[in-house]
């Protein structure tokens, strides 16, 4: 099974989602679409018999909440969210047709997106070590397993370290509201520059990427071998994916987490203390100025970007 999540942007409203159900871009079952909404201040749900009562409702007099559609199969749903003053699309499906179906649509309106293996999903989300013994017998390799020091029984002694999962993500709830991570196939808006400069993006060479011209959505394909997830191959592209982009050390910063330092990283990300511009990214280089982790490194290229993520104000090389 495949988890999809596509974050839209706030150009997307009430009459962008007629348009898609008018067009049945996402696959409309009768007798099996609830509706989630809030009138004076109280969540409401229903059943609807069909589409078509959804549209019965004044909606200058209720807030949206979800429309959520079930499958062909018992796991299988869409659904259409309105939280944090924004739509999504998510779901579950056995195949990646419906997930193309509206990135491609909704193109000009997508924040992210991505697409992974459900079960990989669900493992990033918790850090309840039975939990994940339930859902795998293999615990990716690099994962760890911490006391739980807070447990008050011997079934919670254990926790994950889902800082040391290559799929954990971070979630900015305010802002432009990005996500953080790394999954089997994703896309990022423009709006990712200001936070990762467009150099580290141009600069991935052992992934598929392509700029969609119309959108300037930018697609990346990690793999595409879903069930393969667990493979070793593809954890490491995972992980040169965080490394070559400096996710972790921006996404802790605007996530008011602790920064992460690791001789691994290959650059370091902020948007604090800064010279000239908005976004300071470090490179580690060796005593002949190449590239290399900072574990490896000798000086620090200094680079900072305006807003745009293209304009570079200041630059400079310091020794360590």
């Amino acid at each position: 099974m495949l988890n999809f999540n596509i974050s839209l942007n706030d150009e997307f409203d009430l009459m962008q989602l007629d348009h898609i159900l008018t067009k049945q871009i996402i696959s409309i079952k009768n007798n099996s679409i609830l509706f989630e909404y809030v009138e004076n201040g109280v969540l409401q749900n229903v059943t609807l018999n069909h589409i078509d009562e959804y549209y019965n409702f004044d909606r200058s007099k209720i807030q949206f909440s979800i429309l959520k559609f079930e499958g062909d199969l018992p796991d299988e749903f869409t659904a259409i969210q309105y939280a944090l003053d924004n739509f999504r699309v998510y779901g579950k499906k056995s195949d990646s047709i419906l997930y193309y179906k509206i990135l491609n649509e909704l193109a000009l309106f997508v924040r992210y997106s991505f697409l992974h293996n459900d079960t990989d999903v669900f493992l990033s989300r918790t850090n309840n070590y039975r939990s994940w013994l339930k859902k795998t017998n293999l615990i990716p390799e690099g994962v760890k397993i911490v006391e739980n020091n807070k447990s008050l029984s011997e079934r919670d002694r254990l926790l994950v370290d889902l800082e040391t999962f290559v799929t954990h993500q971070h979630l900015m709830t305010y802002g432009d509201k990005l996500w953080f991570g790394a999954c089997a196939e994703m896309s990022f808006s423009k709006i990712y520059y200001k936070y990762i400069p467009r150099i580290l993006w141009d600069s991935i060479d052992f992934i598929e990427t392509r700029i969609e011209q119309h959108s300037g959505l930018r697609k990346i394909v990690l793999y595409n071998e879903f069930e393969d997830y667990n493979n070793a191959v593809n954890r490491v592209k995972q992980q040169q994916f965080r490394a070559k982009l400096g996710i972790d050390s921006i996404a802790h910063e605007l996530c008011n987490l602790e920064p992460l330092i690791s001789d691994n990283d290959f650059v370091s990300i902020s948007r604090k203390d800064l010279i000239k511009g908005c976004t300071r990214v470090l490179f580690y280089l060796d005593s002949n100025n190449q590239k290399v982790k900072r574990g490896e490194a000798s000086k620090i290229l200094i680079e900072e970007y305006l807003d745009d993520g293209i304009s570079l104000v200041h630059s400079e090389i310091i020794d360590i």
